[in-house]
């Protein structure tokens, strides 16, 4: 199923490629379930967006099946990155409360 009218066309006026959403759903489900401690001592996993909520927080589904609320980072706020749902994303999830996490990357 190719998107040919995506909200940010539609909204912003910006053009944007056609995504193929069935690929990436692909990609996501094939992908191994690793998760790694960056330096900070945060829990770093990939997901995929699954609602948007108010106040920049994103209701994410991690690979592994699990679902948490995440965050928009300040880099990301600062330089104005849309994020969209189906958007694969990388987030620090707090090794104190696993439910929460923060995005700090988007693919």
């Amino acid at each position: 199923m190719k998107i040919e009218n995506s909200p940010c066309k539609l909204f912003y006026g910006i053009n944007c490629k056609n995504i193929d959403i069935q690929e990436q759903d692909k990609n996501f489900n094939n992908s191994s379930d690793k998760f790694s401690v960056n330096r900070k001592g945060f829990i770093e996993a990939d997901g995929k967006i699954k609602e948007l909520l108010p106040s920049a927080k994103f209701r994410v589904s991690l690979k592994n099946g699990q679902e948490i609320t995440a965050s928009l980072s300040g880099k990301m706020r600062i330089n104005k990155i849309m994020l969209l749902v189906g958007d694969m994303v990388k987030i620090e999830i707090s090794p104190y409360d696993l439910t929460k996490g923060r995005v700090t990357y988007r693919y």
